[in-house]
């Protein structure tokens, strides 16, 4: 064992251990192991408990081994070692006393743990320590647990499978009012799932006890449930349609109750109305509420009828996105009860007039009507009116020529001709187009029949080219054209077979139709890797915040862009940003944008397109920055690459410079980002005096004129109400507002964990301080947080997503 830590922990010399703090890492890396094993023969006894001396020492030489663990990566090579300190604690009292200060050997305990889980995402040590972590699950110290709780959703990130052979202590203490950890039940379910299936009904009672984002998780981990075993969640239904009134947990329900509307529509029947009334008020639930309503309509005829008329009834006032989900609900009905659909396809037809985005969805559903027409008469009846309605109608509408206008194409070869063809779906239908048959034809014509298929279709017929000036020709394009659309365009046929004069210049062109037909590129590239948009989203969220608000500010010179970031817990008072944002002037505004546009994108139901508010606000943000944002357009910012180790550490390296690590962490349990007085709401007790900040007593004050020359001097400090006093003399009394005070900093020796200074920035002034201890260094650096958050609150602006200001 190195000789100074020999020394301190064989003779408790109180006096030496601080200077364990001056040894360098590397020398005394590998006497780790033993150094741990000398703790525990000190820790495993009873006098230990009650020797203040020898309390202070091992805690400080834990604080040392964790440190130069930490900082030299060695944490393989004395795991073993700290699990054997954790299984010594495990053995006595780890529950607070009447002051609610912990024992002696849960401080060890929560030194050694936060050491440990700094390295969750290394399976070797997790698959030492997790055996023993768990144990701390059922000890009586609510912060351990706490504590515990948290380290362990960390380490379902990257070792879920390690988890689930102790997913029975995990739901026995979640049901022990431990709801911290249903955070990690949804990650651990693929891997254990028997053992969730059986506490099913316990868990589902626990949703009303739980608080909003671990009811959230229990959601989702059901959501799992229901796709392999929907019955089990059937006796529930009502407790889950009490969700639907939350708006953060209705997508989720709804998805589950499609699936137990899948193999058991009827215990649905009673939530029709209910579904109903919810599309009313948010329309994007549409595609699963319609599934479940056209899953009820398979019960019987009469719940068909409703079902339909329903849907007939949305479709006047239906737009690109809720079209096709109710096209999809009416093939439900029509493959439970065609003969309802049959006489209703005339309006369906006309509702779905000139929309190409429904036609493979319209012609499926004519098709589904005529397989089943040979056995069903009644629809077969329907069938022949609907063609008799769409043959009269493409008549009146397409084809209207004079005798004069149809020649043989070889008579005149002389003329320019074009052809035009649509794709044609649905039932044939002979019309004769020309004189009657009984009539004398010119002698430079002929009559002509022409087949033609309802409802679009002018098979082959070419229009002059003085007609064709009459359509519509407005440009096709105001944005460059995809691959698939220029196919489109070329693929139309050219034929010479028959001519015709276009008679009905409203009738809309192809072209004009295939403007339609071009989709967000956007909206593709979301749809298409969605899926990892979120898995890269749910990774990222531990390591870097989301910016809440986007502003683009006209400076001097240049325009910059200006992030604000805000508390996710918001508890009331106490929040140190409850009014008013954290702000940030970035300068890599295209890799926070990229951020901000996944973020949203990974809390969407579907995928976002540019015409979504969010992403278009997003996109004005970044047109705002002119040239300042250099040749990349947002198309190609949002659809690159997700930001790579490198783009996250720049982000980090701007928020480290402007102090946002000092005031804000992560809170693995709920998985956002926090205040550390919402993070840790026991410390107001301590921190406030009357609803205020208040704090006082010695500090050393740096002070000199040259560097080399300053010295320590002492000085009384005291932060009441919005200044802090100090004094500079016998009789003389400085004051310094709090609201001129940027920003406060603890300061470290270097690498070091213990800080025992800290920074005030002002305007044009630094101050550095010293306080006794590390203890007396937080409590002054939090209360002065506390005073500066609260002296800057005013009312926050965070609607709409991004805005430009001038300086």
């Amino acid at each position: 064992m190195q000789e100074l830590f020999a020394l301190v922990l064989n003779d408790k010399d109180l006096s030496k251990a601080g200077e364990l703090f001056s040894l360098e890492d590397k020398d005394i890396q590998h006497d780790l192991t033993e150094v741990l094993e000398r703790i525990c023969q000190i820790v495993d006894s009873f006098d230990y408990v009650t020797s203040s001396n020898d309390q202070s020492v091992v805690e400080i030489c834990v604080t040392r081994v964790t440190s130069a663990i930490r900082e030299t990566d060695s944490i393989s090579s004395h795991v073993n070692a700290m699990i054997s300190l954790l299984e010594v604690c495990l053995k006595y009292n780890l529950q607070p006393s009447g002051k609610d200060e912990d024992p002696a050997h849960a401080k060890i305990a929560s030194d050694v743990l936060s050491c440990l889980f700094m390295n969750y995402t290394k399976k070797g040590v997790m698959e030492i320590a997790l055996p023993v972590v768990v144990q701390f699950l059922d000890c009586e110290n609510k912060e351990l647990v706490r504590n515990v709780s948290s380290y362990l959703s960390l380490a379902a990130i990257g070792c879920s499978s390690l988890l689930a052979s102790y997913m029975e202590l995990i739901i026995s203490s979640v049901l022990k009012g431990n709801s911290a950890l249903t955070l990690l039940l949804q990650k651990v379910y693929p891997d254990n799932k028997q053992v969730i299936l059986d506490h099913v009904p316990e868990l589902v009672r626990l949703m009303d006890t739980c608080e909003l984002q671990e009811s959230i998780s229990l959601i989702q981990m059901f959501a799992m449930v229901a796709k392999e075993n929907p019955r089990l969640l059937q006796p529930y239904v009502p407790v889950f349609c009490d969700y639907l009134k939350q708006p953060e947990m209705a997508p989720t329900v709804l998805n589950i109750l499609v699936d137990i509307a899948s193999v058991n529509p009827r215990s649905l029947l009673a939530y029709v109305t209910a579904l109903q009334t919810l599309l009313t008020v948010y329309p994007v639930y549409t595609e699963p509420a319609v599934a479940i309503i056209g899953s009820i309509a398979t019960l019987s005829e009469n719940d068909a009828k409703r079902s339909l008329q329903y849907f007939m009834g949305q479709l006047p006032n239906a737009d690109k996105t809720t079209l096709p989900l109710y096209l999809n609900g009416l093939k439900m009905i029509a493959a439970s009860s065609p003969h309802l659909l049959g006489q209703h396809m005339p309006e369906i037809n006309k509702h779905c007039q000139n929309k190409p985005y429904v036609a493979d969805l319209l012609h499926q559903l004519r098709e589904d009507l005529k397989k089943r027409s040979a056995t069903c008469p009644e629809t077969e009846e329907m069938r022949k009116k609907y063609v008799s309605f769409e043959g009269e109608e493409l008549r009146k509408k397409f084809v209207t020529f004079s005798e004069g206008d149809i020649h043989l194409s070889g008579s005149t070869p002389e003329k320019e001709v074009r052809s035009v063809s649509s794709q044609t779906e649905g039932t044939v239908t002979v019309i004769t187009v020309g004189n009657p048959p009984n009539c004398t034809y010119p002698s430079d014509t002929l009559p002509v029949k022409h087949n033609l298929i309802a409802p679009y279709n002018l098979n082959q017929l070419s229009l002059r080219k003085a007609s064709r000036s009459s359509l519509n020709t407005d440009p096709i394009f105001d944005r460059p054209t995809s691959p698939s659309f220029e196919t489109m365009v070329s693929d139309i046929p050219l034929s010479n077979s028959l001519t015709s004069t276009a008679t009905n210049p409203s009738c809309p062109s192809p072209v004009s139709s295939m403007k339609e037909l071009y989709r967000d590129v956007v909206q593709q590239f979301c749809e298409k890797h969605l899926g990892k948009i979120r898995v890269f989203i749910n990774n990222v969220t531990a390591r870097l915040p989301s910016p809440v608000k986007c502003s683009v500010v006209n400076g001097r010179h240049k325009r910059y862009v200006k992030l604000n970031f805000v508390c996710s817990s918001h508890r009331g008072d106490e929040c140190l940003y409850s009014n008013n944002c954290f702000v940030l002037i970035t300068h890599i505004p295209k890799t926070w944008i990229h951020l901000m546009f996944l973020a949203l994108q990974a809390k969407a139901i579907s995928a976002l397109g540019q015409q979504d508010t969010s992403v278009s606000c997003l996109k004005r943000c970044w047109d705002a920055l002119k040239s300042e944002k250099g040749p990349s357009s947002f198309l190609t910012v949002v659809t690159s690459s997700f930001p790579s180790a490198k783009d996250q550490d720049a982000l980090l390296h701007e928020l480290h410079s402007v102090r946002y690590f000092d005031v804000f962490e992560f809170n693995a349990a709920e998985h956002h980002w926090a205040c550390f007085m919402c993070n840790h709401p026991e410390k107001m007790v301590t921190l406030l005096q009357d609803g205020s900040p208040f704090i006082s007593g010695q500090l050393k004050e740096k002070k000199g004129r040259l560097k080399f020359l300053k010295r320590w001097k002492t000085r009384y400090f005291s932060l009441s109400g919005s200044n802090i006093t100090y004094s500079k003399g016998d009789s003389h009394k400085e004051t310094l507002p709090v609201s001129k005070i940027q920003s406060v900093k603890a300061l470290r020796k270097g690498i070091r964990d213990i800080p025992k200074a800290f920074e005030i920035f002002t305007a044009d002034q630094r101050y550095v301080l010293k306080a006794k201890d590390e203890q007396n260094v937080e409590q002054w650096v939090q209360c002065l947080q506390i005073a500066v958050a609260r002296s800057q609150q005013k009312e926050p602006v965070l609607a709409p997503l991004t805005s430009i200001e001038n300086q």
